[in-house]
């Protein structure tokens, strides 16, 4: 194998420094999860914000950048299930962000479909028509006259003008290379299908938004994925305001190339709660079921198919290693009457399972990853949390005391919210109105108390859209909830109940 570099040069910021070395910027993030399998774990997740320094005229500027990886060797559903996942998380994005929900809107594609178009163009044009295609201001009629300027045939100018239309539907794309008499079509078909199956699989794991059919996705911020689904998050009507994209990435020799960065870095934890399955083809199931614990702040995970046909494993073993504390086992949806298998992996109960009924998963789980995280707290060697009082008020002796007594009960509390996953809430707001809003909590269900802080907003259903997310989550039980302000860069503590 030859020697390989974890980054590509070509895109790079490359600078001598004072003692003479070449030294280069990020430009890329997508080989952090690389470290895992290195490390004996061959499935799981990765998620972490860096600066990277994107490839423009005059000198470097870094940008913040999430990535989010998912790393598995099944090649059977693993390829469709980590696409629905991709999905999920930029749906959950845009649901996140009250802002962006209406503004961005997210495609799908397939690189089986963009190696076949481009295949079909002349070598010597290829470059030149792919810079036409992603001309964000010109015309569908001013794009193919340039195309049958290019000397393409008007057949082929036909199809990239069918493939570069946004689709709410892949059916009617089919009928249109049909009618077309496109020999595309055979060959795209497989890639279609994989789409289709993705995105339905995706609805069952709670994406709820549409998603649309792009199928002529060409830039340098896919050149890495390969060989599976793209996905974009697009500005609506205007392609070229790109939030967020993603794929497929397989680079055996980037991986033993980043076995070096493995020397001083850990392995995160996986997850709280793993879904398993001991029979093959109830994927959708675990899927549906993992996402019904997201939407209640449970981390949850799902064992793809390869795993449940590799008897070698031992599924307790593999979540003693990676950190698990819980396996969940959905029953097929004829048998859930009886309720759901919960295992604890680790305390007096790892090799029993409970049988725990659907609606009473969420608060079961939630009470017992609580209890584990405490336990882990107390044992872990010196606590986070100091137990003693500091009194710094001049007051009466025994109003102090009762005082003091009231300020410890709710530092105790907000220690507990915080090491039960407190929920965080990010908002675009000025300071006076974050402090406002942290003051009291009446204002969640009084509303003359909400018309003396929703002025402080800039818009009246930006407002309104915080104030319903934040009852939610007060109807869900929270204690706290932690609102950070994105302007500043702060965050302050919200009292619920």
């Amino acid at each position: 194998m030859p020697i390989t570099s974890t980054e590509d040069d070509k895109d790079h910021a490359v600078f001598i420094d004072r003692h003479g070395d070449i030294v280069k910027l990020p430009s890329v993030f997508l080989l952090r999860s690389h470290d895992l399998p290195l490390a004996g774990v061959l499935r799981g997740s990765n998620a972490f914000i860096s600066p990277m320094c994107i490839d423009l005229t005059g000198h470097p500027r870094p940008h913040k950048a999430a990535v989010f990886d998912i790393v598995t060797p099944d090649l059977m559903s693993g390829p469709v299930a980590a696409g629905a996942e991709i999905l999920a998380v930029a749906d959950n994005c845009l649901d996140t962000f009250p802002n962006l929900a209406q503004m961005y809107e997210v495609h799908v594609s397939h690189s089986n479909i963009v190696d076949a178009v481009l295949s079909r163009l002349p070598a010597a044009h290829k470059s030149a028509i792919v810079e036409i295609i992603n001309q964000p201001k010109s015309s569908t009629s001013q794009k193919r006259a340039l195309f049958l300027k290019k000397g393409l045939l008007r057949s082929a100018a036909d199809e990239l003008e069918v493939l570069s239309d946004t689709y709410e539907d892949v059916e009617p794309l089919l009928m249109r290379l049909d009618k077309l008499s496109s020999p595309l079509l055979e060959m795209i078909r497989p890639a279609i299908e994989e789409i289709k199956t993705v995105v339905k699989t995706a609805s069952l794991a709670g994406v709820s938004r549409p998603i649309k059919f792009y199928p002529l996705m060409v830039g340098n911020h896919l050149k890495d994925f390969k060989h599976g689904i793209l996905v974009e998050v697009v500005r609506r009507s205007k392609r070229i305001e790109l939030l967020a994209a993603g794929g497929r990435q397989i680079a055996i020799d980037k991986i033993t190339a980043a076995r070096r960065n493995l020397l001083d870095t850990g392995v995160p934890r996986r997850c709280d709660v793993y879904v398993i399955s001991y029979h093959p083809g109830y994927l959708q199931d675990r899927l549906e079921l993992a996402s019904y614990l997201w939407r209640h702040n449970i981390s949850a995970d799902v064992m793809y198919e390869s795993a449940i046909t590799n008897i070698e494993t031992s599924v307790t073993d593999l979540c003693k290693r990676e950190g698990i504390l819980f396996t969940v086992n959905p029953k097929p949806k004829r048998d859930q009457s009886t309720g759901i298998k919960v295992n604890a992996i680790f305390g007096n109960y790892n090799d029993e399972d409970i049988l725990i009924p659907r609606q009473e998963l969420v608060a079961h789980l939630q009470e017992a990853i609580a209890a584990q995280k405490r336990a882990d707290s107390a044992t872990s060697g010196a606590t986070t949390f100091f137990e003693g009082k500091n009194l710094l008020a001049n007051k009466e002796s025994t109003t102090l005391d009762l005082q003091a007594d009231k300020a410890h009960e709710l530092g105790t509390k907000i220690h507990r919210a915080f090491m039960s996953n407190i929920p965080i809430i990010v908002v675009d707001i000025a300071p006076a109105t974050l402090v406002a809003l942290a003051r009291t909590n009446t204002w969640i269900t009084n509303d003359e108390a909400w018309k003396l802080i929703s002025p402080g907003f800039n818009n009246h259903i930006y407002a309104q859209q915080v104030r319903d997310a934040i009852a939610t989550r007060k109807e869900d039980g929270f204690p706290f909830i932690l609102l950070y302000a994105s302007r500043e860069e702060r965050a302050i503590l919200l009292q619920l109940c």
